[in-house]
This record gives C-alpha cells, structure tokens and sequence, in this order.
C-alpha cells in the first residue's frame, strides 16, 4: 500500500492562516513553456480505458472526465499540469490565490470551493454536476457515498510523480506526465551540479512558528521535495542533529545548529489577508539570538512559498528554482 503523500503537513500549513507576501514560478521556465503545449487531444484508442485506484476500486472510463471534482487541494496542481483543472475542489479559492504556483491559473480556472476537505459537502459535489471524483486515502471512509454520485477513484500516491502517473491513467496522458517528469528530473539534476559547489555550507529548510519555535523539514522527507538528498534530489547539507523526519525545534537549537542558509517556508493567508503568506513570526524576527545566528547577519534567510512542501508537481519545480537562485547568488 502506498503511503500518504503530505496531507497531515498540508493541512497543518492551512491552520497557520497569516499575511505576508508570495513568490511566483520563474516567468520562462521550460517546464511551464511545456506545460502550457500539454494537448488533451486523445487518441481514439485510448478509450474506453479501465482504471483501478490504490484501494482496489475499478471504473471502466467511456471518454475521458470533462468534470473533475478533486477533494484534496494539493493535488488541484496535477490536473492543471496535466490540461484538465478541476471543476471543483476542497479548499479551492484559499489554494489557488494562496499558493504562488496556482494564482497565474487563478483567473482562468474557475473552481468551485467544496470547503474544509476533512468534511466533503456532498451538496457542493453535486452542485459542481462532476463526471469523475478522485481523492486520497482520507476519504476510504466515504468512497460509497461519493460513488454514488460519479464514478470515483482513491489515490494513496507515494510522491508526486506516482501521484502525476496515477492521474495521468484516468485522464489518458501518460505522455504529459512522463514528459513533465523528464524535465523535472532534468532540472534537478543540474540545479544539484550547481549546489555542489555549496557541500560545505549547511542548510536549514523550516517553518517559523510562534514562540520561537520552527517546523523543521527533515533531511529524508522525500515526500514533500527532496532538498537533502545527494543523488536524487538538490544534495543540501543539513547541520549535525538534523532530523531525517519534520519535526518541532526551538530557536535555540537553530543557534546551536548556526546554519550558513536557513529558507523559511510561507504559511497560506485567508481572505480577510488578501490570501498573502507570512514566513518569519516577529518575535523570532526581533529575538537577539535570531539576529546573532550566521545566517542572518550575513543576509543568507530566504523564502520559500508554501507550495514548495506540498509534494506537488508545480511546487517541486517553484522549489527548485528558488533554492537554486538565492543560493547561486550569495
């Protein structure tokens, strides 16, 4: 069974409604470029096409869905990579005008927001009239239900590219998703030859919290982006003590650790915030130990947006680029 990719920390960036400001995917990527071509032309041959989810559910597709309803907010990204964003989502209207990756599709995908994703509004469900329903392992409990209203089909994605393979199967566009792939991987690959040059500097990837207190991304969280991984991923060096797994530090660890380079990650804002992300609280800002750490003093605190952790296709490639820029340029 594959396990669930990121969904309890994407909810916890969720609960941390703030303000602060975005950053945006860089405007010529080759991957946006490509992904702006994806055709949705399918070959006759390809349907009817029978698909079977990771929980041993089976639909026989006719053609493919022209109405998707996506439960879960970070996965709105696959499909939009993939040429067939959603007519409806969990938590819609704060992803696509909080996540940087999603607001240049704000304006022209109109999804309509199903609300808080734990609890699915089957009455919005129906409302959004969808011809296919896909969704997580969080929702096993509710498959019959959701059934009951169009064909539905549970992933249980392992990371983002089994998660972009397994859309990919119900939509028809194994190619698009093998193609983005390739050119993600190309990316990471070169980004990790740059950051070579930056072995031995250390790295913290973390999100600040209240009470001078961070969320640490750990080193072999490769579910959500691989930041330290030497062969597959950007190769950062993480500080001795590091965790593998997320987990709660105190500011005074980061002392201990003094990193040449922390990024802090963004936390999503509410309507009530223009939907714009806050990243370092301001009593970490003002604290002397924060202002006595490396790091700081020598201007090497950079930020990420909230996308780059969710462990989604668009966010990968915003991660990627960020890093890469603010690190090559110190």
């Amino acid at each position: 069974m594959k396990k669930r990719m990121g969904l309890i920390l994407s909810f916890a960036l969720f609960t941390g409604i703030l303000s602060g400001c975005t950053g945006t995917p860089a405007e010529n990527s080759q991957m946006e470029a490509s992904m702006a071509q994806t055709s949705n032309d399918d070959s006759e041959s390809a349907w009817p096409r029978t698909v079977t989810d990771d929980f041993g559910h089976t639909i026989t597709l006719e053609q493919k869905p022209q109405r998707i309803v996506c439960l879960y907010f970070g996965h709105i990204e696959p499909l939009i990579v993939l040429g067939s964003p959603p007519v409806a989502a969990g938590w819609a209207t704060t992803a696509m005008n909080g996540f940087g990756t999603l607001q240049p599709y704000a304006k022209e995908a109109e999804i309509i927001d199903l609300g808080n994703p734990r609890e699915p509004n089957l009455e919005k469900i129906l409302e959004a009239e969808p011809d296919f329903i896909v969704g997580t392992a969080f929702f096993t409990e509710r498959y019959e239900e959701l059934n009951q209203i169009a064909p539905t089909l549970l992933f249980d994605s392992t990371d983002w590219k089994d998660n972009l393979n397994d859309y990919a199967a119900f939509l028809g566009a194994e190619k698009e998703a093998e193609e983005y792939i390739q050119q993600v991987d190309a990316l990471m690959t070169t980004s990790r030859e740059k950051l070579s040059a930056y072995r031995n500097k250390t790295f913290v990837i973390a999100w600040s919290q209240e009470k001078n207190t961070f969320g640490a991304f750990g080193s072999k969280a490769t579910s959500q982006q691989s930041f330290f991984d030497t062969e597959n991923g950007l190769g950062l060096t993480a500080p001795a003590g590091y965790p593998e797994k997320y987990g709660q530090i105190s500011l005074e660890t980061m002392a201990d650790w003094n990193p040449d380079s922390i990024f802090i990650v963004g936390q999503l804002g509410s309507e009530e915030t223009g939907y714009q992300q806050t990243y370092l609280h301001k009593t970490t800002e003002e604290s002397s130990v924060w202002k006595s750490l490396k790091a700081v003093q020598n201007g090497n605190v950079y930020f990420l947006d909230a996308s780059c952790v969710t462990g989604s296709p668009l966010g990968v490639q915003l991660a990627i680029e960020t890093i890469v820029k603010n690190v090559d340029s110190q």
